[in-house]
This record gives C-alpha cells, sequence and structure tokens, in this order.
C-alpha cells in the first residue's frame, strides 16, 4: 500500500472495492451484514470494531494490521475498547497496548478504566506470568465486568501452564468456555477462543498425548486465522504429531512453520529450534539432513552419524543424543534415559519416541 493511498483509510477501502469490481452490498452479503451498516462505515461513521476488521480483512487482508492502525488513530468509542485492547495485545503491538491503555483509563467509564488497568498490569507482568506473586496479584483484582472476569482467568491459566499445573489449566480453560457463551461481540469470543487454544493445542499434544484432540485444535487454529503466530503454534503442533507417523506429513509442516518465521525477525532463535526438529525428523527417517537444517554442533554430527555422547549432560540435547544412540546401539540403557529426560521435562508425546524404540528391540519395561 502507497503512503498517498494510505492517507485516508476509507477512501482507499472504497478505491480497492471499485478495483475489484464488487460492490458494496455484495461485499456486506459476504460479510453478513446489511449494504446500509457497510455504508455507514465507508463514509465515516463509527460501527462495531468486529466488522471494521471484518471489512479490512475481505478487501485488504495483506495490510490487516496498518489500516486498523490507522483506524484506531481516528479515535476509539468506549464500546470498542475492549476489542480494540485484546487485538493489540493478541498482535503484540505492546507498545500501542499501553498507548491506549494510558489514555483511554482516563475516561469516565467503569468497564474501561477496568480493562486499561488490567492490560496495563499484563503489559508489565509479561515476563512474569509464572511468579506466585503474580498470582497472588491477581487474587486481588476484584472485577465487575465480564471481559475483565475472562481476562483475570486466562492470566490465572498462563500461570497454571506454565508451573506444569495441566489439570487446573483445562479446568480453569473450562470455566472460561462457559464464561465465553455470554460474550456477544464475535471479535472477543474469537480472540480469547484463539488464546487458550493455543495453550490447550500443547497441553493435549505434549502432557496428554491426546494426538487427534490436538489435531483438531491445530486444524481449529489454522481455520480462524486470527494471527501469524497462532497459525506457527498450529503448525508446529501438526507437525510434531506426525513425528512418528509420516515424514512427509511432517516435514510439510515443519517447513510452512519456518517459511511464517520470516514475518518475526525478533524469532530466530524458534526458526534454529525448527529447523534442528527436521534434523531429528530426517535422521530418524533415515534422510540425508539438508544442509539448510545443519544449524548447530550437535546436527552436524548427527550428519556425521557421529557418536553423541559429548551432549548426554547438555540439557538441551541429552534427550535426543541418547535416544539416536539407543537406537544406533540398539541399547536399552541409553533408550530409558532419554525416555527419562523426556518425561522428566513433561514432554511425554517425545517420550513416546524411546518407548517406541525400546518395544521395537523387545524390551518389555512397562514404561
Amino acid at each position: 500500500m502507497t503512503s498517498t493511498i494510505a492517507k485516508d483509510l476509507r477512501t482507499h477501502l472504497r478505491n480497492s472495492l471499485e478495483m475489484s469490481k464488487e460492490s458494496q452490498k455484495q461485499v456486506a452479503a459476504k460479510l453478513g451484514v446489511s449494504s446500509s451498516y457497510l455504508s455507514k462505515f465507508l463514509n465515516g461513521k463509527d460501527i462495531s470494531f468486529w466488522i471494521v476488521r471484518e471489512v479490512i480483512k475481505y478487501i485488504d487482508k495483506e495490510n490487516e494490521m496498518e489500516l486498523i492502525i490507522m483506524y484506531f488513530k481516528e479515535g476509539i468509542s468506549s464500546k470498542n475498547i475492549p476489542a480494540v485492547l485484546e487485538y493489540c495485545y493478541s498482535k503484540q503491538l505492546y507498545g500501542l497496548t499501553s498507548e491506549l491503555a494510558q489514555e483511554y483509563i482516563n475516561k469516565k467509564n467503569p468497564k474501561t478504566q477496568e480493562l486499561c488497568s488490567i492490560y496495563s498490569l499484563m503489559l508489565e507482568s509479561r515476563f512474569m506470568f509464572e511468579k506466585s506473586s503474580f498470582l497472588d496479584t491477581l487474587g486481588n483484582i476484584k472485577t465487575n465486568f465480564l471481559e475483565s472476569e475472562i481476562i483475570i482467568k486466562v492470566l490465572q491459566v498462563y500461570y497454571y501452564y506454565l508451573n506444569g499445573l495441566y489439570d487446573l489449566t483445562i479446568y480453569t480453560i473450562d470455566q472460561i468456555n462457559d464464561l465465553l457463551i455470554q460474550i456477544n461481540d464475535p471479535f472477543l469470543k474469537m480472540a480469547y477462543s484463539a488464546r487458550l487454544d493455543e495453550i490447550q493445542v500443547n497441553i493435549y499434544l505434549k502432557q496428554k498425548v491426546q494426538t487427534i484432540q490436538s489435531r483438531k485444535i491445530a486444524n481449529r487454529i489454522l481455520d480462524r486465522d486470527f494471527s501469524t503466530a497462532h497459525n506457527i503454534t498450529a503448525y508446529h503442533i501438526l507437525a510434531l504429531s506426525y513425528f512418528l507417523e509420516s515424514y512427509e506429513y511432517s516435514i510439510s509442516y515443519y517447513l510452512k512453520c519456518i517459511d511464517l518465521y520470516s514475518a518475526f525477525p525478533d524469532r530466530q532463535a524458534e526458526m534454529i529450534e525448527n529447523k534442528e526438529e527436521i534434523a531429528f525428523l530426517q535422521k530418524y527417517w533415515n534422510k540425508k539432513i539438508h544442509d539448510d537444517f545443519i544449524v548447530s554442533d550437535f546436527t552436524k554430527l548427527l550428519k556425521n552419524d557421529d557418536e553423541l555422547s559429548s551432549y548426554y549432560k547438555v540439557e538441551r540435547y541429552n534427550k535426543y543424543a541418547l535416544f539416536f544412540d539407543g537406537i544406533k546401539e540398539s541399547s536399552s540403557e541409553k533408550l530409558l534415559l532419554s525416555h527419562h529426560y523426556f518425561s522428566k521435562s513433561n514432554d511425554h508425546f517425545r517420550a513416546c519416541f524411546p518407548k517406541n524404540e525400546l518395544n521395537r528391540i523387545g524390551f518389555r519395561y512397562t514404561l
């Protein structure tokens, strides 16, 4: 989008519509709103945020975030504040979230003030969600509005999940889902659900080893297409879920995941981890490890089929070092140690890797 077009949001949208040769009536019908309601927005009137987002996504999805930020600069009505704060936070626009929370906390609207206060706390505590002091802080917050109650419970979910309290995490998610029935705003309902799915999809695969359920949630995330970050999570879970079943499925999802990382320069470390996992996948399936995935000294050893004993005490790699050496040597001892380290890190899905190899070599110990 050029800076000339970007000077006026609605002019840009109207021009884009004209170029597409679709009428406002046709677009409105596809979005499930009246033509007059769409016309109201395109002619400068304020409407619900969820419709604004749907219109922008439909007409110019590629520039969604930039256009929505332009919309915010026009001023935000109190009815849209809950959705706007959640949109900015979920899109990792933390600076803008902070600015909006500070600007609107002074408005004489109790709901707006309460939510701005909670989002400010969320931003200040973003790297402390797992600390017991944070849970104590949440317990002292009294909420008067449904959206605030849900956000506080979502933050409790983060605490439980980061501290390995998985059953309590799922229990609290079920409580939130009961509350979501009362939410009328389609965007908020979708955004809150996206937060919950991002956590559930990990738990159901890695901790509960419910592969079918985890894939169902991952595909729900992709169908929702709420954000690139959520899609990365979904593709990674799908890739991992097929690790033992299908090389073709697994690597196809890993590659989609890596492709999406290009939108996040600050997440290169995670991209490298994904490339390492592809190297592990190729090694497991006796494929040649491609040079693109030789991103560490450990993966160099894997490619050359060298001994991995120097990594047995390295926390990041010991599980895989013992796993691959255990396979090569048909060593039940090393495979058991690999299983132990995966289980110790609460990754019960990956603990299935050495368990399967133990079964393959006829080891009948019940794990």
